[in-house]
């Protein structure tokens, strides 16, 4: 995994990240930055937009984001705010994700029967790793 840091006032954030299996790869980028909020009081929050990419014919999808510290616990939200956006020029692959309801409804989509939120109210908890959840609308992990 690659990240590309920006330095805020001697204080880096992640407006960047990369990560492959030599085959294939996908990048996570943000506006604005992703602060260390660890370093942040308790209840700090910050929001922002996420634009993720994959290979040149997979696309991209877009959408906001949200980080906030609770205690020695970070989480983050990624909310998708359009469908996915397929690069490909071939008519047949536009179509298959203009059809296939994963990507046509991608916003759309519920997990254990919630709406996702536009917005942005975190989703139910979930088992998280140590110190960190990530949830997005459609997975948590």
């Amino acid at each position: 995994m690659v990240y590309k840091l920006t330095d805020n006032d001697g204080r880096y954030e992640i407006r960047w990240i990369s990560a492959g299996n030599g085959d294939h790869e996908v990048n996570f980028s943000f506006s604005s930055a992703v602060p260390v909020v660890t370093c942040s009081k308790d209840g700090a929050s910050v929001e922002g937009r996420f634009l993720i990419e994959s290979d040149e014919t997979t696309g991209s999808i877009a959408g906001m984001y949200r980080v906030t510290r609770h205690g020695n616990q970070v989480d983050m939200t990624l909310q998708p705010t359009s469908e996915w956006r397929p690069r490909e020029r071939k008519l047949s692959v536009r179509l298959i994700y203009a059809a296939i309801p994963i990507f046509k409804q991608w916003v759309n989509t519920s997990i254990n029967g919630q709406q996702p939120s536009r917005s942005m109210q975190p989703a139910s908890p979930q088992c998280a790793p140590v110190g960190a959840r990530l949830r997005s609308g459609l997975c948590s992990i």
